[in-house]
């Protein structure tokens, strides 16, 4: 069976419901697709988008939509909805007889506007799925901003990356050398000796390169 593909916006309206105890009403809904990003619309076009995404996502089963209705307007409303609707608000209304507003399910051919919005077994599934797979997205990002966070030679002596796979760090410092020279890092003078002597440059690279060839014999260590 094929995946249901969600569309970014899908995506945050869920999320939004999951962090929020899955559910929200619908200005909560807008705000959270804002907050994270999942549309760029305003104004009216947002509440046209939003309420447009929340019935798809109706259709496809993963949530439940709900209007807030006055108690006068659902008795006026009554009459002209069809058997099955008149029937369940009536219950509702003999049900709870004090109660100024109800909260009623509704469809999207409905002519009440949402109010509420619930995520249903199947959405709270999809929710954690996509907290699984933001969350390892997430990971791997944060992984890359702390590789570019530090160069190749502290990558080479950090026991957490390549530093736990060498036992003598000094018997790699022309080593060393060579990779600062490759990634164009800076050299005290030492390193620079060592640079001058191997390569017979007088100036190390000031750009690092893309691509490196090197012709190393056996034992090729220091």
């Amino acid at each position: 069976m094929a995946k249901e593909r969600l569309s970014k916006l899908q995506k945050g309206i869920i999320m939004g419901l999951y962090s929020n105890d899955h559910w929200a009403d619908l200005r909560t809904v807008k705000k959270v697709c804002l907050k994270t990003e999942a549309t760029c619309c305003t104004g009216n076009a947002l509440h046209v988008t939003v309420a447009r995404s929340i019935w798809n996502l109706k259709k496809k089963g993963f949530v439940k939509v709900f209007a807030e209705v006055r108690r006068p307007v659902l008795e006026e409303a009554i009459p002209s909805l069809n058997s099955e609707s008149r029937k369940t608000f009536k219950e509702l209304l003999v049900k709870f007889p004090s109660r100024k507003t109800l909260i009623i399910p509704i469809a999207s051919n409905s002519i009440f506007n949402i109010g509420i919005v619930a995520l249903l077994p199947k959405g709270k599934i999809k929710a954690r799925e996509l907290v699984i797979v933001n969350s390892r997205v997430n990971n791997k990002k944060r992984r890359r901003e702390r590789m570019n966070q530090i160069d190749i030679i502290q990558a080479f002596e950090d026991q957490k990356i390549f530093g736990a796979l060498i036992r003598d760090q000094s018997t790699f410092t022309n080593w060393k050398v060579c990779l600062k020279a490759i990634f164009a890092l800076s050299m005290d003078r030492k390193e620079l000796r060592t640079y001058r002597k191997f390569t017979g440059r007088r100036r190390s690279p000031s750009q690092r390169f893309s691509e490196v060839f090197l012709a190393i014999g056996r034992r090729g260590g220091d």
